[in-house]
């Protein structure tokens, strides 16, 4: 039988841990939120009956965690519930550990219920039932998943399971990606040069760098970060001015995917990385 065990880590490193038996802080039964995500539907209604479905969004999620306080006197209570409330008290990190070693976080702000009320022994436990949003609803993988892209000398670019072929100086691939997760991953991409008109592709979708050089000490680092898509190189410049047309930011689908990866006069000093953790809907 896998168990999972819910840590609440803030911004401020304050962590705690909410435990299944009645010590210290425990998460009691109920609570919710752990399903799938609220959505929003948009649809077209015309002057025929009915509507059409024109889009859905998924939105924000709602955490509620019942937490009860346990100690030998008010002040052990007080203290449990000071050590909770002082780490949830700006955006923090919600953590769910399973005992096989995976685990999964979620990004959280507090909402509400933590002001508490006293419990049936106001002595030795205090109720405090939290409800938390979620502007990110899914969850993401501590452990994720990669693959490096490197030249072998005198051989074509050789990344790990996949194929590469090489036309004139420029080294062009495929690399196939599984992603395990229920939705999207995005991908954290570090390229080291030299090279030339890197380009990362997806379904014929992507992104270049048509006109930028990278010469041996160049590292360029794409990620996704509160809330958007950041390209830089080793000492923090923007490069999105260096950007092809119509640039995306590719995002591993569900399943199995085919990356393409090309870039002129690469070395054997050359690398590529992808690093994509899982992300979950659902979780228990």
């Amino acid at each position: 039988m896998i168990d999972a065990t819910i840590r609440l880590v803030g911004a401020n490193g304050q962590s705690v841990t909410l435990r299944d038996t009645a010590s210290e802080l425990m998460r009691q039964p109920g609570g919710g939120g752990w399903g799938m995500v609220p959505v929003v539907n948009s649809w077209f209604e015309g002057a025929g009956d009915g509507a059409v479905l024109r889009g859905t969004r998924r939105v924000q999620r709602e955490l509620v965690i019942p937490i009860k306080a346990f100690g030998m006197g008010r002040q052990a209570v007080e203290t449990q519930l000071r050590r909770l409330t002082n780490a949830i008290r700006e955006p923090f990190r919600v953590f769910m550990d399973y005992d096989d070693g995976r685990s999964y976080w979620i990004e959280a702000v507090y909402e509400a219920g933590a002001a508490g009320q006293y419990g049936s022994n106001p002595n030795r436990i205090a109720d405090m039932p939290i409800v938390l949003k979620c502007g990110d609803p899914y969850w993401t993988s501590v452990q994720a998943q990669s693959f490096t892209v490197r030249p072998a000398l005198g051989e074509p670019f050789l990344p790990e399971l996949a194929e590469l072929h090489v036309s004139s100086s420029v080294a062009q691939g495929q690399v196939t990606v599984v992603n395990v997760g229920d939705v999207a991953s995005r991908p954290a991409w570090t390229i080291k040069g030299p090279g030339t008109g890197l380009e990362l592709t997806l379904n014929g979708r992507g992104i270049s760098l048509p006109d930028y050089t990278l010469d041996t000490t160049t590292v360029v680092s794409i990620r996704f970060e509160d809330g958007g898509w950041l390209i830089e190189d080793e000492a923090g410049e923007n490069l999105y001015t260096f950007l092809g047309p119509a640039p995306w930011f590719p995002e591993f689908p569900p399943g199995t995917s085919i990356v393409d990866v090309a870039l002129a006069d690469a070395t054997a000093d050359t690398s590529i990385q992808a690093v994509y953790p899982e992300r979950r809907e659902v979780m228990y």
